[in-house]
């Protein structure tokens, strides 16, 4: 009974650590000193690619209250 118990926290903990490297990125605008700092402040992750800065999609309200 413990042993399954343990296992079961065990794959909880592990599935609320999940890495989410398979999000969706979707394009925010081109990258400049201005937007990368705003969005930095307001929390939100991104990557620039290209000189274009891309968000998370789940992020999209988020970035556009820090950015407006």
């Amino acid at each position: 009974m413990n042993a399954r118990l343990l296992i079961l926290l065990l794959i909880l903990l592990l599935t609320a650590c999940q890495n989410n490297e398979d999000r969706e990125y979707i394009h925010w605008s081109e990258a400049g000193e201005n937007v990368t700092m705003r969005l930095r402040d307001g929390g939100v992750d991104y990557k620039v690619e290209n000189g274009e800065i891309y968000i998370p999609k789940e992020q999209l309200k988020r970035a556009t209250y820090c950015c407006t």
